[in-house]
């Protein structure tokens, strides 16, 4: 598809990016400048790769920042904000912290692809010694329609058709 590059329609190029009037870098930016939110609702811009139909586009998987807050100052590093992220889902970006910003900041920031099939984690029980545990807890920026009974993305408490509430943890703290 070919037209005005000034806000016409938009052209696919062979090797799937979208460009216009911005070109390709303009693509990139709006493809890896996500997640994006447009009243209450969030979306994804995924690119649809040339040899594939759009059944194949991944459409249940969202990007959000999650701060992961609860951990022990020593676990604060890149490593563990990686391996705890791809638990919740595939880690897109890590946000740099030094380590001197750790004593001003208690809590990792890892932005991650997530399903919104499945009902979002909420924490998990760090051991810390033979005798102690303590949790460490996710907080999802920018929420939008969440269902706080069922912990599912995509519609409120009063249009779930659940008939039970997901209760994986006894705290649950979704965030603003």
């Amino acid at each position: 598809m070919s037209g005005d590059q000034r806000g016409g329609p938009r052209r696919a190029t062979s090797d799937s990016t979208l460009e216009s009037g911005a070109g390709p870098e303009g693509a990139k930016k709006v493809l890896c400048g996500g997640p994006w939110h447009v009243e209450n609702h969030r979306f994804n811009i995924v690119s649809w790769p040339y040899n594939s139909t759009i059944n194949d586009v991944p459409h249940h998987m969202v990007s959000y920042w999650v701060h992961i807050s609860g951990l022990t100052l020593e676990k604060m590093n890149k490593g563990n904000a990686r391996l705890i992220g791809s638990e919740i889902g595939d880690v897109i970006e890590l946000e740099n912290i030094k380590p001197e910003d750790a004593f001003l900041r208690s809590y990792l920031r890892v932005k991650i692809n997530i399903n919104s099939q499945k009902p979002l984690p909420t924490s998990f029980w760090l051991h810390v010694s033979n005798y102690a545990s303590h949790r460490v807890e996710y907080l999802y920026e920018g929420l939008c329609t969440f269902c706080w009974k069922c912990a599912m993305l995509g519609h409120s408490i009063n249009d779930c058709r659940t008939s039970s509430i997901y209760e994986p943890d006894v705290h649950i703290w979704f965030g603003p």
